[in-house]
């Protein structure tokens, strides 16, 4: 009987005398070409198919350096399908042998941020199947890492981090140091992500999104395990980090304050994800309440400590009263001695205290009358003429401020304090300053006195000329008004926030982000509070009354930010970032909360989608599309004014006023870069594959849609024409063409609708303007020749010059728009293959099912309207009126009547030809009909 070892050696024996075994070197090499230099996107992904059956089999052929090289160059190619198939081939091949993942690491973890979704889902996959086969990779916990960033990603590649994640992370284990890698993965990751804005966000996010649901009972006993393990490692970090004899003293407190951090950071995320898992913990945080907390370390850790705490303390059912009374007590010091950050931590978890015993009076309150006192007296002392404060009491004031607003907000003194204690106060008045509503028919009349005194003691300290002191004064406001929205429908309040946002005095600033920031407070806690009724209302079940209960609140919600929404959308076109974020901020609660039709505020929106800054365009993208899809046609019905916008805002934040303001930017990660930079010429990336539109989120949002994107097409061309009601700068065209140029078509119907757009607005309105400049030269003498080839020589022209150029340069700047419309049909032609002939055939009316094909896409220099740029050039400017600049003109005003003949002339004329002919007529213009840039 034939042994297997035997019986498979026959077999390869055998297989190695066919013919295909004996061509296999030439199959191979034609597979090869086919990778490498198909042209059809097709037959490349294709070959590389067949390769990667090849390779499957024997890996050793990857080792090859011909495969090796051509598999490398195809990690970049300019098509997403090829690159997904290559990235499937390398998936295969590190999995089945994860020695060598080291060769490929650093092309597989960059690829995450392909420009393809296909290929992002592709590296994620890959990364999954890695990690699960290989938890002890050195790396795992930076490709984990990887994977969380993606989780405000598009819908497909956002569900499949979750289910990564959720397979990763929320699965329960048996054995402790299973549960114990898992746990140390997690707390790299967290300390990876710590370095980065935003990071943690992306975390919660993921667990956010897989506990939303109360009946996935396998992923909460997971949570438990992972949280249950944190609080171990918090409690033994000290004994766990001396044992390691490897590290120095200094080696052994930074590893330990790591530590630290990112397992109260998780902690703190699960706090907030779902607080019920470390209810049987919460004794073990008390003690951390009474640290030192010298270091920013050591601040961090107690702040984080001291959140877990507010978050958990109202599950609670029967807190010990000592418990209570060493926390009031831990918590009534922080709010004394430690700094803003800790206090607004400590007073806000002091009042999530109280409200577990209601009717033990805080320790807090003595601090609160104190301040009061002190600021009341401070108060009328400055009603004196000539008295200022003092510098070295101001911290004391600013101080008081500050904490007199939180402790308003989180507390009801008037009800607190005794009549004996509130009478002792010097207050300002007894009267109530806002009218009672009607929920509030069961407080006695006058039980605000104290809280309006605050308002009052708040709203003065907002005026004062001491710039630190006002912005104290109004983040304190912001904290009142939060809790109490009538604040904010004072006069006098709305005043205080348009000054501070409208304002363009540099002390003015930090008063504008805070009055941002008090808006999106009060906006939170609105949506706090609308949560909080619907569980409540949720009980009981009665849907009649919990449906007024919400159109009450969002009544409220709405009527107050209608007040201040002007002020705010206008308040994002500025050029600090902090600005932008703030009302981005504001802007994005509004709306997700419904509190105001998005009608007014979608330019605005497009013209944050354009932010160089990601986390403000994805969040708005997205939120561009939602409204699209409730609101059919009137994102497209404000395209336009939101086009403008976003020039307006490139305006703003431009840092170089010399630079050329640019429609394009550099993709976050380049198909064609392979992890080099970038080279930039003119402010847009040197080669097409390099850059994508600012307003790719625009269109991508309208693209579906065949009429709609037509339609911004259409508008956008019209801005370029003499019978637009807008008056546009060369700079504004450029801006606008670029975004022509690079938006992401994807049939080949797109950018043949616009090339043959193009060519009708230059053939009706180009002759227009054409006739305004002849009509602005002097008349023809006597005997010159009335041939137009003549007439339209530039040595004619020039002889023919009124003494006042002025209107003749406005009419070349104005003839830039079509010089402009020009260069992108021509970039649009080579970079997408398409011919004249095909142009020309083309009808707007067509119906072929040909044009709705998938495009190819050429590597090309990038779009650059040199001619328009020209003229934004300082020194070319300033020939204006002299020899050479009118001479300049006059060749201007030639060339673009050549323009517009060879226009005319496209359906008998090749296009080389016309080409040829064009540059020979002119030396200063280039085939595209672009005037040569000097570098």
């Amino acid at each position: 009987m034939m042994l297997n070892a035997d019986a498979l050696w026959l077999i390869k024996h055998l297989a190695m005398n066919r013919d295909f075994c004996n061509h296999f070197d030439t199959f191979l090499k034609q597979i090869l070409m086919g990778v490498t230099s198909e042209g059809a996107v097709g037959l490349r992904t294709r070959a590389m198919k067949s390769l990667t059956q090849i390779i499957e089999v024997d890996y050793n052929v990857l080792g090859l350096g011909d495969v090796r090289r051509s598999v490398h160059a195809r990690m970049t190619d300019p098509n997403a399908q090829v690159r997904e198939a290559t990235i499937e081939l390398l998936g295969k091949f590190i999995v089945a042998r994860p020695d060598l993942i080291q060769d490929y690491y650093h092309i597989i973890i960059e690829r995450i941020k392909d420009s393809g979704t296909s290929v992002r889902k592709r590296i994620i996959r890959i990364m999954r199947e890695y990690c699960e086969k290989n938890p002890e990779y050195e790396k795992t916990s930076e490709m984990v890492s990887r994977i969380v960033r993606r989780v405000n990603d598009e819908e497909g590649v956002r569900k499949l981090v979750l289910d990564t994640m959720g397979a990763l992370w929320l699965q329960p284990v048996k054995y402790k140091d299973v549960l114990a890698k898992k746990v140390s993965v997690l707390t790299e990751v967290i300390t990876l992500l710590m370095k980065e804005s935003g990071g943690l966000e992306s975390v919660e996010a993921v667990f956010a999104a897989l506990l939303k649901s109360d009946g996935d009972k396998a992923a909460i006993a997971a949570t438990l395990q992972i949280v249950d393990t944190l609080f171990d490692e918090v409690i033994q970090l000290d004994t766990n980090v001396d044992m390691d004899d490897s590290l120095s003293n200094a080696e052994r407190a930074k590893k330990r304050q790591d530590k630290m951090l990112a397992c109260l950071a998780g902690l703190s995320i699960f706090s907030k994800v779902r607080p019920v898992l470390l209810l049987k913990h919460i004794e073990a945080l008390q003690p951390y309440l009474s640290m030192s907390a010298k270091t920013s370390v050591e601040q961090n850790v107690l702040n984080q400590v001291i959140q877990m705490l507010e978050r958990v303390i109202p599950l609670i059912d029967h807190p010990s009263a000592d418990f209570i009374s060493r926390v009031d007590k831990n918590l009534d010091y922080s709010s004394r001695q430690r700094g803003m950050t800790i206090t607004a931590s400590a007073i806000s978890c002091a009042a999530a205290l109280h409200k577990k015993s209601p009717k033990l009076k805080p320790s807090i309150a003595d601090l609160f009358i104190q301040y009061l006192k002190g600021i009341l007296t401070w108060r009328k002392k400055l009603d004196v003429p000539g008295m200022e404060i003092n510098q070295q009491v101001m911290p004391v004031i600013q101080r008081s401020v500050f904490a007199l607003g939180l402790m308003s907000r989180y507390y009801d003194w008037d009800s607190i304090l005794s009549e004996e204690e509130v009478g002792a106060l010097p207050l300002l008045t007894t009267q109530p300053l806002v009218e009672r509503h009607d929920d509030e028919g069961e407080k006695e009349e006058g039980k605000r006195a104290v809280r309006d005194n605050v308002y009052l003691l708040l709203h003065f300290f907002c005026g004062h000329p001491d710039p630190n002191l006002r912005t104290k004064a109004l983040t304190a406001l912001g904290h009142v008004s939060a809790e109490y929205p009538e604040y904010l429908q004072r006069q006098e309040v709305l005043s205080i926030y348009q000054y501070a946002m409208t304002s363009t005095d540099r002390h003015a600033l930090q008063l504008k982000i805070q009055g941002l920031k008090n808006l999106e407070m009060f906006l939170l806690n609105e949506e706090k509070k609308a949560l909080k009724t619907n569980q409540e209302w949720e009980k009981i079940k009665d849907e009649q009354e919990l449906k007024e209960m919400e159109l009450a609140g969002s009544g409220l919600g709405s009527a107050v930010i209608q007040r201040y929404w002007a002020t705010v959308i206008e308040s994002y076109f500025h050029p600090l970032l902090d600005v932008r974020m703030a009302a981005m901020q504001v802007v994005w609660q509004t709306l997700s909360q419904g509190l105001v039709t998005p009608g007014s505020s979608i330019h605005v929106l497009i013209a944050m989608s354009t932010d160089p800054i990601p986390a403000i365009r994805h969040k708005v993208e997205n939120l561009v599309k939602d409204i699209d899809n409730k609101y059919q046609g009137m994102v497209q019905s404000k395209a336009v004014q939101g086009v403008r916008s976003s020039f307006r805002l490139q305006k703003e934040i431009q840092q170089d006023p010399n630079s050329f303001i640019r429609g394009i930017r550099a993709v976050e990660q380049s198909a064609m870069s392979n992890g080099k930079s970038i080279s930039m010429v003119y402010g847009a990336p040197k080669l097409s594959n390099d850059g994508q539109a600012l307003l790719s989120g625009l269109y991508q949002s309208l693209r579906g849609n065949k009429q709609q994107r037509r339609s911004l097409v259409n508008s956008m061309l019209r801005l370029f024409t003499e019978d637009s009601t807008h008056k546009l700068s060369i700079a504004e065209w450029i801006f606008i063409a670029d975004n022509l140029a690079l938006f992401p078509y994807q049939v080949m119907d797109e950018p043949l609708y616009v090339c043959k757009s193009v060519e009708s607005v230059l053939t009706i309105h180009g002759h227009s303007m054409l006739t305004q400049a002849v009509a602005e030269l002097a008349p023809l003498r006597e005997g010159d020749p009335t041939d137009d080839d003549y007439i339209f020589e530039a040595s004619a022209l020039l002889a023919r010059f009124p003494a006042d150029t002025s209107r003749l340069y406005d009419i070349m700047d104005r003839s830039q728009a079509y010089f402009t419309l020009l260069t992108l049909k021509n970039f649009l032609m080579k970079f997408y293959s398409i011919t004249e002939a095909r142009v020309q055939e083309y009808s707007t009316s067509d119906t072929w099912k040909g044009h709705d094909k998938g495009l190819g896409r050429k590597n090309i220099p990038m779009f650059q309207p040199h001619s328009s740029m020209q003229q934004l050039r300082a020194d070319v400017r300033g020939l204006r009126g002299t020899r050479e600049g009118n001479s300049q003109l006059a060749s201007h005003i030639a060339q673009f009547r050549r323009l517009l003949l060879s226009i005319d002339n496209k359906d008998d004329e090749d296009e080389e030809e016309e080409g040829e002919k064009m540059e020979n007529a002119n030396q200063e213009y280039n085939d595209d009909g672009e005037m040569i840039m000097e570098e």
